[in-house]
């Protein structure tokens, strides 16, 4: 393993010389000088001492990797291989748990990623053995393989490739999503494999990265893993735990566009999300019944993302938007931002099949989201302005009334500008935050072209200037998965700046006319 180059004292001799390829690890140690003509007295015994201290370091990290490299092969050769069968259970089960807990250690000392006591505890959830089903060694072992990919998945970069290399590893535990499995032996095994392969599948599909792509192409391409997770979603003997699970990974696979366009294709997979996500307003006895409804509106607000077949099959449900809105309305943070990004998608993308009923139920929201703008920051205030965007684009008239009658039409476009000024560095957390105040100024403009008026005396244009000279390619894009940019937008952001120096410019211009 490479190591950095020690420092050297300012007028002395290096204190050490850490080199070597291929993870050799040597190390050089100055004797003290002394006397006259710096005559070598000899080496001091601490010396030596540290010499044969760095060599054994180095070998217990040669040690800790050949474990890791063991680990990794055991999971994925032998365990999800489908070989338990073959193996002594009196010994092979004692030596994989040796294993997963020798890397969970040399995982925590070089990541600090994972605790060793986490990891404990997870291999002794597995030798609890339910006293209505028992579980054997054998039923064990294929679910301890899964443990040790999820924490091999969480560790290095590396292990990501390794695994997108060995063959077969991410069918197999695709593969273990089915309620038919040939290699299940009994419902507590069924159980076990289940929540485990639900659980690495989940932490791969949300990869950072150009590997990423790759793990999450593979995995959507298992030809039987959506009918797979529309069994579990629909199965009522499913725990909610299950069925956020599956949630997760369709909202982390739904960033692709063609996969979002396959998943489509199951209508009943968003039918199942729907129903998760409505169920809301119900009492739950844990967290995790808690996070499911989120988690099943994060889905769906991915699905809907840049896809109107989506948002068409999302109108289907009786008085969808009605809910929408009132969840926007009882002020349930856990809710109200995934709410307010499904009705900005809903208009964005099926603007025809908006009934009257449908435009009224959003005038009602309109009081809500505006306050909500005056307060909010980052992410949360995009996802705001992203929706009174496209509710003044649909309904402009009654969008005005609204900034009138509460007399927050200054206090609104001066929060416009000054959002615009305070974020001339856009993040990944918040990418289109300029894009959604710059289309929500120009819709304003459009239908009222007073509006620049009173943009201008806020010093607008200056803010726009700002804009042309500062555009970043990240602004292009709607979501970021680490450094990676996904659903690119068709509108630069300097076209909308244009745009919006043009309607200012024209009403400009036409107050000079009337001057005149």
């Amino acid at each position: 393993m490479a190591r950095p180059s020690p420092v050297e004292a300012s007028g002395g001799p290096v204190m050490g010389d850490i080199t070597g390829g291929g993870g050799e690890l040597r190390v050089q140690i100055a004797a003290n000088s002394g006397g006259q003509g710096g005559k070598v007295v000899g080496a001091a015994a601490p010396e030596k001492c540290l010499n044969r201290f760095v060599r054994m370091v180095a070998l217990m990290e040669r040690t800790g990797n050949a474990l890791g490299t063991l680990a990794f092969n055991w999971a994925a050769i032998i365990l999800l291989g489908g070989y338990p069968s073959v193996l002594r259970p009196d010994k092979d089960f004692l030596y994989a748990t040796t294993i997963i807990f020798v890397e969970a250690a040399r995982s925590t000392r070089t990541n600090a990623q994972t605790s060793i006591l986490r990891c404990w505890r997870k291999i002794s959830a597995y030798w609890s053995i339910p006293k209505e089903q028992p579980l054997t060694d054998n039923d064990l072992l294929p679910a301890l393989g899964m443990s040790i990919v999820y924490n091999l998945v969480g560790c290095d970069q590396n292990n990501l490739l390794e695994i997108d290399r060995v063959t077969d590893l991410i069918p197999k535990i695709t593969g273990f999503t089915s309620f038919r499995s040939a290699i299940m032996n009994s419902e507590s095994q069924q159980k076990v494999l289940l929540k485990s392969s639900l659980k690495v599948l989940q932490r791969l599909t949300r990869i950072e990265g150009e590997i990423g792509i790759t793990l999450r192409y593979k995995i959507s391409k298992h030809p039987f893993l959506f009918r797979n997770l529309a069994e579990i979603l629909g199965d009522s003997n499913s725990n909610q735990e299950l069925r956020k699970l599956v949630a997760g990974i369709l909202r982390n696979l739904a960033i692709d566009r063609d996969t979002r366009q396959e998943i489509g294709q199951m209508q009943m997979l968003i039918t199942m999300l729907m129903k998760a996500f409505l169920d809301s307003s119900r009492s739950f006895s844990s967290n995790v019944d808690c996070l499911l409804p989120k988690v099943a509106g994060q889905a769906l607000v991915m699905l809907s993302s840049e896809n109107p077949h989506n948002c068409f099959v999302m109108l289907k449900e009786p008085d969808f938007i009605n809910k929408l809105k009132n969840m926007i309305l009882i002020h349930d943070d856990k809710y109200i931002y995934v709410a307010v990004s499904l009705l900005r998608n809903m208009c964005l993308h099926a603007q025809p099949e908006l009934t009257e009923s449908d435009l009224k139920e959003l005038s009602h929201t309109l009081g809500e989201v505006l306050e909500r703008i005056m307060d909010a920051e980052g992410a949360e205030l995009e996802i705001l302005i992203g929706l009174s965007s496209q509710i003044c684009k649909l309904i402009p008239e009654e969008f005005s009334q609204e900034l009138e009658h509460g007399q927050i039409k200054r206090r609104f476009i001066k929060r416009l500008v000054d959002t615009l000024n305070a974020n001339m560095n856009p993040s990944s957390h918040c990418p289109g935050i300029r894009r959604v105040v710059l289309e929500q100024s120009i819709y304003m403009m459009e239908y009222n072209s007073h509006y620049a008026n009173c943009f201008n005396e806020y010093q607008m244009m200056d803010a726009l200037s700002i804009v042309e000279l500062t555009p970043s390619r990240a602004e292009n894009y709607m979501v970021f998965l680490g450094d990676t940019g996904f659903m690119e937008c068709n509108t630069p952001l300097s076209a909308l700046a244009d745009r919006a120096k043009e309607l200012m410019g024209r009403q400009w211009l036409q107050g000079i006319n009337s001057a005149n």
